[in-house]
């Protein structure tokens, strides 16, 4: 059962550790969305001076080479003879946006994907467990019977011995019966024998072996299943977890999806005007 235990602990420890992945990705890729963001806004703020001196100049290079190292498709430039962009504010807004979306998403899916195979380690593991739990509980109800049986057979060994004087001491009224095989059994103080794991041995000595079982099953289970208590509050609020962030996750794709529609809305009603 320390085996078990330690598996089911080890899976869990791992689911736990894979959700607060999947929650340090949404946080990191907000964050560096939150950065492009803030880098896009000072840019678009040079790229609308007219007048922009040697220094501007430099930073809206250094702006440029941010955005392009955040995002490797964007192919973002600076006319080497006018040193305008090649796109404009809302062309750079847009692809700043969508591109942290897209990029927020797919770290998100693959975070969440490693989380669900996590969560399902985790519930075998609570399920082995639990048949473990079940298993030990049979045994226990086993050994209840064994011991009932032992109690059984003693108060029958006693019963007999009782039989015999009462017989012994009515033969020796009536004359009838066998005299010395009655006395035998009248005197016969030896213990009631039972078998115990395929071994004949005296009710005494089975009775122990048994109590003995009983005591260490009874603690092993009480262990296992403090363990497995605590394990399963875990792998549920590991899953709350993961129902949050699948949700966060739809919420991102739909929001990419509106965008881009939005944006191809935008850009028909340009061309049509």
């Amino acid at each position: 059962s320390e085996e078990m235990k330690d598996r089911l602990k080890e899976s869990v420890s791992d689911l736990e550790t894979s959700i607060a992945d999947a929650e340090q990705s949404f946080d990191d890729i907000g964050a560096a969305s939150e950065v492009a963001e803030d880098v896009a806004g000072r840019l678009e703020e040079l790229a609308n001076k007219t007048n922009r001196t040697a220094g501007e100049q430099a930073e809206m290079a250094g702006l440029v080479s941010q955005l392009n190292t955040l995002f490797p498709d964007m192919g973002l430039a600076i006319d080497e003879v006018t040193g305008n962009l090649n796109m404009s504010s809302d062309a750079i807004d847009d692809f700043v946006k969508n591109s942290a979306n897209l990029a927020q998403a797919k770290a998100a899916q693959d975070k969440l994907a490693a989380a669900s195979e996590e969560l399902i380690d985790a519930q075998v593991e609570l399920y082995n467990t639990g048949q473990e739990l079940e298993d030990m509980e049979d045994r226990r109800i086993e050994i209840e019977e064994e011991l009932a049986d032992i109690s059984e057979a003693v108060t029958k060994k006693q019963q007999a011995q009782e039989q015999a004087q009462i017989d012994y001491n009515e033969a020796l009224k009536t004359g009838e019966g066998d005299l010395t095989a009655l006395y035998n059994a009248m005197m016969d103080t030896s213990e009631a024998v039972v078998e115990y794991n395929g071994q004949t041995m005296t009710a005494s000595e089975a009775s122990r072996l048994l109590n003995d079982e009983i005591s260490t099953l009874k603690a092993q289970q009480e262990s296992l299943q403090e363990t497995y208590d605590t394990q399963n509050e875990k792998v549920g609020e590991s899953q709350e977890k993961i129902t949050g962030l699948s949700a966060a996750f739809e919420n991102l794709i739909q929001k990419t999806n509106e965008d881009t529609a939005a944006k191809a809305a935008n850009s028909q009603a340009a061309q049509v005007s």
